[in-house]
């Protein structure tokens, strides 16, 4: 300290000397007589001390003790003394706390008390080191006066520290005394002394014994306050090695007492006295809780800041009270803590509120209430008690069963008995309002605690309201079926409690459970025990019964009008014991039996299936018991359920009822049942069962047992057909008797095998049964059915009325025409016969359906002959088929026995016209079955449709059969069947089956026999001939040969027939090479059915007639005619154009799609291009034809003079091209000015009006020529027609050609590959050879030779044009130097980028790279520069002369890429440019404009001065002195970084917008300082250097105005930046001599860059936040052009963007950040720029594409 200054403060401390002198004396007097503890003294010191820097650093506030054998060191972190706090601990009585709160000490000794137990204090705290010293018998002003002290060991980290000598004096056991009762203050340190402390969170003890670098006894106390009121306190002890650790956890509650007294033990000052601060005292109360929050119910201490009292309270508790001069009590009788009493009361009343809040402590909080019989309280204790208490009753603080209701007052609560709860713990009814449960969280200990607190049970009235309302409820419990027995049984109990006491009180009770409907009935109702009548109704209530009957063990059926007790309920005894208390009643057998017959009386409402059943098997059960029988009228009431569930009408006829008896193989069971069709073959199989009415299977499937009380012991079923009549049998008649029953038709169409034996059974007796003259009509159906016949051993079904049944004559008659695999229908029987001719059991059977018993013998055979086909389908080997011809004469020798043999021919015939039973041979031995009608006996000529019976016959047995033996078969087949012969009208429909059957199959040889047979039966008869001609004239009976081919055929009428003809002519079909000659029928053809010969004059006169002809008539009639003109050599000149042209004979098809015809010299197209077509096809006249059409009228419309008809000749195409996309054409080989001289040849050779004046000036115009690809081409199609102009707007267009004013010819295709080949190919050289002959119609020849020329290498074209007759012409051809070709460029692109056009607008742009990565194209091995010129060079190019006098000497190769951003829209893939070669030496002149573009195309040779490159010269050469026009663009692009704002991107990106801006001002500003002369003035590398330069400029000038940490021109290293010298403010700038990584290399030590490029949005915060030390390379790209425009970059630096790149995801991966900054618009007013931020990481996003490139470099 200075010693002016040490000398001012001992003079302060002398003045102090003498005005405590006094107090001094006193304190030293009574300091070793005071109870005070040193230790809380010291903790309550550093309570009171400040911590802010502590928390600024994140530390806690604690204080350490460490307690060595002669002295005691305490370290605190607080922020230090100040001199308020020197003043106060050198003065007597003082503190410098704030208020009159909190703990100052006893009787003002405070930080004094360390004296006890030192005999020295060193305070060592910031700047001041001094101490305080003072002996058991000094005067004690070394108490309060301080001794500076320099010296002593370093704070440290602490800030504080006190470092106290014990004393030295006494005796050797006395101070060992002393060390041990320090010691023991130490650790009796409460671990909650840190509950009650606002600051300090940890306190550190450390006991040392004669090792003072190891202390034998470590104790750390700590605290965790976990939430506002939850806090955890740790004990970490570590003594001898070994380590332990005890937390306590505790809620904690803070509440301020006001309106207190003062306390008498201390001293206020004047101003505490005035603010009233003493008045208001901070209470804490500390709950202990175990780490689940359960509470830990120990007595716990009373604090006055230190320990005072342990009572039986279970929570701790803080108060400034006013303690017993011992400390160990407080004063009860002092005002101030009665005050605080009170305090107490309400702390603990929020405490219980808090916890309301927590999840469990809100069902356990009440463990904390304090009893009077916890502990032996004095009056005091007992008053805060009781406080507590009435604050507790009148608080809500119990929570109800739903936790989102507010909290209740205990005395509107109620606590449940055992009896009154489920056996889950849960009340049996819910609660009613005023609701009065509680949540079953409670336990029932805890809520016992309240119940001297105003809690109590609930009484009966409550239990039966709440009944009572649960009973109202949807949700009832006690009505629910989901609810359990023990449930309802702990209900009954409870309900059942009134009627088990007695007492007034009582007899309201069990009045008010009477009146609930607590009794469940079968049908869901729930009644009281008297069923109230409905309201009005005169009848008393109705009783209530229990379901068993009396006597019995029988339950009352169910669906009666009787109230009956659920069964399950009465089974509960409990609730049975219940209902028998309210007055339920048991019914008798009688009083159910009427029930139920008054119950199916009731037609109103059905009785179900089941309980039907019951119902009848009571009655069938009780009928013992019954007082009286049932009556017709019970039994007519009760309807019996059949087997589809609906009961039976027995009045109703067709309501039968059928017992099932399975032992009748012919009864209703076997019969009806259905039979599935999976079960196998069979007969029946698939029956689908008949729909007869059984008794339901539920009256037999357990029947009752045998009612021993009734008469006979009649069965269940005896009894059911006596009082119900139930039937047995089938009925074959219905129950009128007036046709077969339902049932019998089901057995006959489903169950044939059934129905034989159930009318050999009941026939007879169903004959009595039948009205009279309806047997017949019964049997007539029934002969039809289908019936089981046996044939050997094969079984099948026949109808019944051709079944026979097996007699013996009549099997040996059949025998003779049968044989085995013949099936007759011999009727399948169960048995055999009883007799062989004349079995008596069939009798009566056979009487009624033959069956053979008549012995009808034409019939029989008639049997066997379809029994016979049947088994012999066509097409098969027959066994002997000759038995067949004996069975027709058999036929035909009965009808000759018959008495009346027509009557048995015309039975014979019918039988051939219902079947197809003649037998017609084929020549292969098989045999085909035909009907009557499709037979001849004669014909001329085979035929398909009819069979010629002696034909065949006569062919198939001619060897086995003698010709007369035909004699009778011929008599069976002409007389007895009546079969004709063949005639025209058979050959007519011969005809017309083979056309409709055969179609193009048909035979030509047959159909030939077919004609010449009909004009044999014409010949000589016009009225037939006429006919045919009719005939053939409306139905296409003609067979020709389709078109092409030499057996199809195909078939017309005689009207789209010619015979012959002297040309094809559509539609008609040519038959003289069919039919004439050799084959006679042209007189048929041409005679007989008028088919004619057309000719050219025929048609010629039909279409310049008079008569009007339909327009597909007129459309027909043009196509032929054109058909002859193409025939004809004379192409039609004998015919006058004039007539047709000048005749409505065009269909054409007008606006609106109405069709009309039209004379050849009104307005209308023919449509010759589809394209063409469906644009202007709806707007405007055409043509009523097809493009196929079209073509074939292609000789007409020559003839009529129509060829400026054609739609591609009448339409003017006007057409524009998008020059802002624009470039050279890839293909260098397609170029025009290439083929000038070839072009020039074709236009001299067909008299090109531009070659007959000054062929050398189209000459020059073609060289000048510039083939241009461009990206849109478009389009306006316009055609004239009626005066009006039809107009139709093409997006995309295949050409433009422009012939500029000053004589520049421009040429513009498609870019899109496949669009420029279709262009070259289509187009392009139909429109250019128009305007070489200018504007003239080009001959085909001409554009044939331009698209060969166009389309060919420049060295083959002499010999192409000399291929193709081209002559030579006058204008020598200029020499053109060949370029060398590229190989084809690769670019990966997606389809979804449309790149930017690298041909700018009118001025060329460069784009320049500021990087170098080992390549570039001067030097592949050294980088001295980073600029890479392709961009410009491609740019520039566009305006270069395409040819070069420079001589190819070398070649380079390198590669690059192509950088562009993708657009949304999808493009087709775009071809790059292919450059001419770059020179490496100067000499090749960018051109900027189209005048300098002409310019250099005068002298194209002539060589260009050019300033040499810096780093041509070598890293020290002088750079060349730079023109006014670049200084001009540096001070502009220093003036543009020093005002532009570092862009963004993000949510609030306007990049987008901003570049787009920025290309408009681009396009603007018209170039700005790029057209000025330093762009022309220097070669393109040297001009890309420039750029590069200016654009790096641009960047560095920008981030040095973002005050990056450490950045400088260092950062900049960049070979070219040696360029910007020019600029004043880099004149010193050196070049930049060392490797060069990348533009500008960053170091960002400090992050400042990354959060930059974070806030910028171009980084992840998520990610990068923080992130320093990363190395940055900043990669500088420069343009001219827009920032659209592509950049390159070379393998070194894509190489370098790939391994420096972090993931897509955004996340780190290396400890470097490459960056692209792309600067564009240079030169303009607009200078903007793009930060591209990891563009790998933007590659594989898809936000850039990167294309690769190759090249060449020509050295000259």
């Amino acid at each position: 300290m200075p010693e002016a200054d040490r000398l001012e403060v001992e003079s302060a401390m002398n003045m102090k000397d003498t005005l405590i002198a006094s107090s001094v004396t006193t304190l030293a007097r009574n300091l070793y007589t005071s109870s005070a503890r040193f230790v809380f003294e010291l903790l309550q010191n550093a309570e009171d001390n400040h911590y802010a820097q502590a928390l600024g650093c994140g530390e806690v506030p604690e204080v350490s003790f460490s307690l060595y054998p002669d002295r005691v060191v305490v370290e605190c972190n607080e922020d230090g003394f100040t001199a308020e706090n020197l003043s106060a601990i050198c003065n007597v009585g003082k503190s410098s706390k704030t208020g009159a709160q909190g703990y100052i000490g006893e009787k003002g000794i405070g930080f004094k008390s360390v004296f006890m137990a030192a005999y020295r204090a060193h305070i060592q705290s910031g700047h001041f080191s001094f101490f305080f010293q003072h002996r058991t018998r000094d005067s004690g002003m070394g108490m309060v006066t301080p001794v500076w002290d320099d010296g002593g060991k370093s704070l440290g980290a602490c800030r504080t520290r006190i470092t106290l000598l014990l004393h030295d004096d006494g005796t050797d056991a006395e101070r060992a005394k002393a060390r041990r009762e320090i010691r023991q203050h130490f650790l009796e340190i409460h671990d909650t002394i840190l509950l009650f402390m606002k600051k300090l969170q940890r306190i550190k003890i450390a006991l040392y014994g004669d090792d003072e670098d190891e202390p034998e006894t470590e104790i750390t106390y700590s605290i965790d306050r976990q939430a506002d009121t939850r806090v955890a306190v740790t004990k970490s002890t570590r003594e001898h090695g070994e380590s332990r650790e005890r937390v306590k956890y505790y809620h904690t509650t803070r509440h301020v007492a006001t309106n207190l007294a003062k306390n008498d033990n201390r001293t206020y000052s004047a101003a505490e006295e005035a603010s009233g601060a003493y008045k208001r005292g901070e209470v804490v109360l500390a709950f202990p809780l175990t780490v689940a929050s359960v509470p830990v119910l120990e007595n716990q201490w009373t604090f006055a800041f230190l320990p005072v009292q342990q009572m039986g309270f279970k929570f701790l508790i803080q108060a400034d009270f006013v303690t017993q001069a011992n400390r160990q009590g407080i004063v009860t009788t002092s005002a101030r803590n009665v005050g605080l009493a009170a305090g107490i009361a309400e702390a603990f009343v929020r405490s219980v509120l808090q916890m309301c809040d927590h999840e469990t402590l809100q069902y356990t909080w009440m463990r904390y209430v304090p009893g009077r019989n916890d502990f032996p309280w004095d009056s005091f204790w007992e008053d805060v008690i009781g406080k507590i208490e009435e604050r507790v009753k009148a608080t809500p603080v119990l929570r109800p069963p739903a936790p989102t209701r507010p909290l209740r007052l205990i005395r509107n609560s109620c606590a449940h008995t055992t009896m009154e709860l489920d056996r889950h713990g849960a009340p049996l009814f819910l609660d009613v309002e005023p609701e009065m449960y509680l949540s079953l969280q409670y336990q029932k200990a805890d809520l016992d605690r309240l119940r001297g607190l105003g809690l109590r049970n609930t009484i009966m009235r409550e239990f039966i309201e709440r009944a009572k309302h649960d009973l109202a409820s949807a949700s009832s419990r006690l009505k629910s079926p989901a609810t359990d027995e023990d449930w309802h049984s702990r209900a009954a109990r409870l309900l059942h409690r009134p009627f088990r006491s007695s007492g007034d009180g009582w007899a309201q009770r069990r009045k008010e459970v009477a009146d609930l409907p607590l009794i469940p009935l079968r049908n869901g109702d729930w009644t009281p025990a008297k069923v109230r009548p409905p309201f009005g109704a005169a009848t008393a209530p109705a009783d209530v019964y229990f379901p068993q009957v009396a006597l019995t063990d029988l339950a009352i059926p169910l669906d009666l009008a009787l109230n009956v007790i659920s069964l399950s309920a009465a089974a509960n005894a409990d609730r049975r014991k219940l209902f028998d208390a309210l007055g339920a009643k048991t019914a008798s057998a009688n009083l159910v039996r009427d029930a139920i017959v008054r119950r199916h009386k009731d037609r109103r409402h059905p009785v179900a299936l089941a309980l039907a059943v019951q119902h009848v098997r009571f009655l069938y059960l009780t009928e013992h018991l019954a007082a009286k029988p049932m009556s017709a009228d019970d039994t007519q009431a009760i309807r019996l359920f059949t087997h589809r569930g609906t009961p039976a009408d027995p009045a109703a006829d067709d309501d039968v009822l059928y017992l099932r008896d399975e032992a009748d193989a012919y009864g209703p069971a076997n019969s009806f049942q259905p039979i599935a069709a999976d079960v196998g073959a069979g007969v029946g199989v698939g029956a689908p069962g008949f729909d007869a009415l059984f008794l339901h299977d539920a009256y037999l499937q357990h029947p009752p047992p045998v009612n021993d009380g009734i008469y006979n012991n009649m069965s269940w079923t005896d009894w059911l057909a006596k009082h119900f009549d139930v039937r047995r049998h089938v009925p074959i008649a219905n129950s009128d008797g007036t046709e077969l029953s339902a049932a019998c038709r089901y057995v006959a169409a489903h169950r044939p095998d059934k129905l034989v034996g159930m009318l050999r059974e009941g026939w007879e007796r169903a004959c009595g049964e039948v009205i009279s003259g309806e047997v017949e009509a019964m049997a007539r159906e029934l002969r039809a059915v289908r019936v089981p016949c046996r044939s050997g051993d094969v079984t099948g079904l026949r109808p019944l009325g051709e079944a026979f049944l097996p007699l013996a004559d009549l099997v040996a008659l059949g025998d003779r025409f049968l044989r085995r695999g013949d099936f007759f229908p011999w009727l399948a029987l169960d048995a055999p016969l009883s007799h062989d001719t004349r079995p008596l059991e069939w009798e009566a059977l056979g009487a009624e359906f033959g069956l053979g018993f008549e012995r009808d013998l034409v019939g029989f055979g008639l049997a066997v002959l379809r029994c016979v086909v049947k088994s012999n389908p066509k097409r098969t080997a027959m066994v002997e088929q000759q038995r067949v011809l004996d069975l027709y004469e058999y036929l035909h020798a009965k009808v000759g026995e018959s008495g009346s043999p027509e009557p048995c021919r015309e039975r014979i015939r019918k039988a051939m016209r219902l079947e197809p039973c003649i037998l017609y041979p084929l020549a292969d031995g098989t045999h085909e079955w035909t009907k009557l009608e499709d037979c001849v006996w004669e014909a001329p000529v085979y035929l398909w449709e009819k069979r010629s019976l002696q034909n065949a016959y006569a062919y198939t047995w001619k060897y086995t059969r003698a010709p007369n033996d035909f004699a009778s078969l011929a008599g069976f087949f002409t007389r007895t069947l009546g079969v004709p012969n063949c005639t025209r009208e058979h050959l007519v429909d011969e005809v017309r089956y083979v056309a409709r059957v055969y179609k193009t199959d048909a035979k030509l040889n047959h159909m030939r026999n077919l004609y010449k047979c009909l004009a044999d039966t014409v010949a000589g008869d016009s009225s037939a001939a006429a006919k045919i001609r009719g005939i053939f004239h409306n139905e296409a009976l003609i067979c020709v040969l389709a078109a092409g081919s030499d057996s199809v055929v195909s078939w017309h009428s005689a009207a789209e027939c010619l015979w012959s003809s002297a040309t094809p002519i559509r539609g008609m079909h040519v038959l003289e090479a069919l039919y004439g000659g050799a084959h006679g029928l042209k007189a048929f053809f041409t005679g007989t059915l008028g088919v004619s010969t057309v000719t050219a004059e025929l048609v010629y006169g039909k279409l310049a007639g008079e008569q009007e002809l339909p327009a597909a008539e007129a459309k027909e009639a043009l196509l032929v005619f054109s058909a002859f003109l193409a025939a004809r050599h004379d192409r039609g000149a004998a015919f006058a154009p004039g007539p047709v042209v000048d005749n409505a004979v065009f269909p054409v098809r007008l606006p609106g799609s109405r069709l009309a015809l039209a004379r050849g010299t009104d307005a209308f197209v023919l449509l010759d291009r589809r394209t063409l077509g469906a644009d202007f096809a709806p707007l405007a006249t055409v043509l009523d034809c097809t493009m196929d059409e079209v073509r074939a009228l292609a000789p007409l419309v020559a003839w009529a003079r129509l060829e400026d008809r054609y739609l591609s000749r009448s339409v003017k195409e006007i057409t524009s091209a998008d020059a802002a996309s624009t470039r050279p054409i890839s293909a260098p080989h397609r170029s025009v000015r290439r083929k000038a001289h070839a072009l020039l040849r074709i236009a001299a050779t067909f008299n090109s009006p531009r070659t007959r004046t000054n062929a050398t000036d189209l000459y020059t115009l073609l060289r000048g020529a510039e083939t241009l690809e461009t990206d849109r081409i478009t389009a306006a199609l316009v055609l004239e027609q009626d005066g009006a102009h039809i107009c139709v707007d093409q997006a995309v267009a295949a050409l433009h050609i422009a012939e500029e004013a000053e004589g520049r010819l421009a040429i513009y295709v498609p870019r899109d590959e496949q669009a420029q080949e279709v262009c070259f190919n289509s187009k392009l050289p139909a429109r250019l050879c128009t305007w070489l002959l200018d504007g003239a119609v080009p001959p085909p020849e001409a554009v044939n030779a331009v698209q060969s020329v166009l389309n060919a290498k420049p060295f083959a074209l002499a010999g192409i044009l000399d291929e193709l007759g081209v002559g030579e012409v006058g204008v020598p051809e200029v020499e053109e130097v060949e370029e060398v070709e590229e190989a084809e460029p690769v670019e990966v692109v997606s389809p979804s980028r449309t790149p930017t056009p690298r041909r700018q607008r009118s001025g060329s742009s460069s784009t320049a790279s500021s990087s170098s990565g080992g390549e570039t194209l001067v030097d592949a091995e050294t980088p001295p520069s980073s600029v890479d010129s392709r961009a410009s060079s491609r740019s520039s190019q566009a305006g270069r002369n395409e040819g070069s006098s420079s001589s190819v000497t070398a070649q380079q190769h390198s590669s690059s890429y192509t950088v562009a951003a993708r657009s949304a829209a999808p493009a087709p893939r775009p071809q790059l440019f292919r450059q001419p070669d770059i020179a490496t030496q100067p000499g090749a002149v960018p051109v900027a404009n189209a005048s300098q573009a002409a310019a250099q195309r005068a002298s194209p040779s002539r060589p260009q001065p050019v300033a040499a490159a810096p780093h041509e010269a070598g890293p020290d050469a002088t750079v060349a002195e730079p023109d006014s026009d670049y200084l001009a663009l540096l001070h502009q692009v220093v003036a543009a970084a020093r005002r532009t704002i570092f862009p963004s991107r993000g949510a609030f990106d306007m990049s987008g917008l901003h570049l787009a801006l920025l290309d408009a001002a681009g396009d603007e500003a018209g170039g700005g300082t790029a057209d000025r002369n330093w762009l022309r003035s220097t070669s393109q590398l040297e001009r890309d250097k420039r750029i590069g330069a200016a654009g790096e400029l641009f960047v560095f000038e920008l981030l040095s105005r973002l005050r990056l940490p450490g950045f400088s021109r260092a950062n900049w290293q960049s070979t070219i930046r040696s360029y910007v010298t020019a600029h004043r403010d880099y004149a010193d700038l050196a070049p930049w001599t060392g490797r060069e990584t990348a533009d500008i290399a960053y170091a960002d030590a400090d992050g400042a860059l990354v959060r930059l490029l974070v806030g910028a949005g171009y980084l992840d915060a998520r990610v990068w936040a923080g992130v320093k030390g990363l190395q940055c390379f900043v990669e500088v790209k420069a343009t001219t052009g827009p920032c659209s425009a592509p950049f390159y970059m070379s393998k070194g630096q894509y190489k370098r963007m790939q391994n420096l790149s972090n993931n897509n995801a955004g996340d780190r991966q290396t400890d470097a950040l490459y960056v692209v900054f792309r600067v564009f618009n240079l030169g303009t007013d607009a200078v903007g720029l793009c930060v591209l931020v990891d563009p790998e990481s933007m590659r594989q996003r898809g936000e850039l594409a990167f294309a690769a490139e190759s090249w060449s470099v020509v050295a000259a």
